[in-house]
């Protein structure tokens, strides 16, 4: 029979050993330092570097530098070195010189689509025509304020909220403190969604834009993962086709820590307080300049005449109030000489 693994090994041994001297006698037969290439998926346990194949089998690697490399599958060139332990065990280890990336990890993957997609959206977004709030809402109340067949409110805006948040109140009681002569104009319409669910939100987005003239989305501060969550693949790709301004109101983030979803909101407030306030401004200050020279004339004489009878009432107010002090003076006064 030909002996094919060593030239020197027989083919049986002729006489009993004992475990560590049969694990010595393997040792020594096996070529120590002999070129191999391994591929498996890197993984790290307890300090060490390990190669493990699809059926859990594993070989330990030294000399791994690139740490960024665990988890991908890689192919590992080196040298094969076996360790004989005292305890008992024959240990192989591949000492790596070479390590070819075959396959990311996941966490790497993930980082490469989104690197990929940013860059394609960035590349949409060139195209996009942005609506800012400003512009838009002078195009569209005007439109309807000269128009003499339109119907209903100067404008709908379409609240978008998470679940069980209270942020959208704050929107609300900045833009209503500012709009309070011109409410039954104005529509305020919620929309409650689970801000880092992609398909429910790019369906809320959807149901929103086709009652509403535009969108807000309102949410509260948080840490760069937290918001980088908002929306996904789906919301972008919605936003993009939607024909209608979306706007983004994130509480407290003025670094444009919610990724993508910068790039295709058509504009961005740093809190919903902020975006209640600038959008009711800019609807008042396009309403006011629809009116004609005569018209705004008039509104401001009767604005002037309205300022001096509120000044006038606040000093009858107060002389009011002198004259009850001094009603009541008296009467203590005369009661006290009555007693007396």
């Amino acid at each position: 029979m030909e002996n094919t693994t060593h030239p020197n090994k027989p083919d049986t041994i002729p006489y009993a050993l004992t475990p560590k001297e049969l694990l010595e006698y393997i040792a020594s037969y096996t070529p120590q330092m002999m070129p191999v290439r391994v591929i498996g998926k890197l993984v790290r346990k307890n300090g060490y570097f390990r190669l493990v194949d699809t059926e859990n089998f594993e070989i330990s690697v030294e000399n791994i530098k690139d740490l960024s490399l665990v988890g991908s599958i890689v192919e590992v060139s080196g040298f094969l070195k076996i360790h004989n332990y005292q305890a008992g065990g024959l240990f192989p280890r591949i000492y790596a010189k070479e390590i070819k990336c075959l396959e990311l990890s996941e966490s790497d993957q993930i980082a490469l689509q989104e690197s990929y997609l940013e860059t394609e959206i960035r590349e949409i977004c060139r195209k996009k025509t942005y609506l800012g709030f400003r512009s838009y809402l002078k195009k569209v109340v005007l439109n309807r304020i000269n128009s003499e067949t339109y119907r209903g409110p100067i404008l709908t805006i379409g609240i978008i909220h998470g679940k069980r948040a209270q942020t959208h109140l704050d929107f609300e009681r900045a833009f209503t403190q500012h709009t309070s002569q011109i409410h039954d104009y104005v529509k305020l319409q919620r929309f409650e969604t689970t801000l880092s669910s992609d398909e429910e939100l790019s369906s809320t987005l959807e149901k929103a834009a086709s009652r509403c003239d535009l969108l807000v989305i309102v949410r509260g501060g948080g840490d760069v993962e937290e918001l980088s969550r908002i929306g996904g693949v789906q919301t972008l790709n919605t936003i993009l086709g939607l024909g209608k301004p979306v706007y983004l109101a994130i509480g407290h983030t003025l670094d444009k820590n919610t990724g993508l979803l910068s790039l295709v909101a058509d504009d961005s407030f740093p809190t919903p307080s902020i975006a209640g306030t600038e959008i009711a401004e800019t609807l008042l200050d396009t309403i006011f300049l629809s009116f004609s020279g005569k018209d705004r004339e008039k509104i401001y004489k009767l604005e002037h005449e309205l300022k001096g009878l509120q000044e006038k009432y606040d000093q009858l107010k107060k002389r009011e109030s002198v004259y009850i002090f001094a009603i009541v003076i008296l009467l203590i006064v005369l009661i006290l000489l009555y007693l007396q």
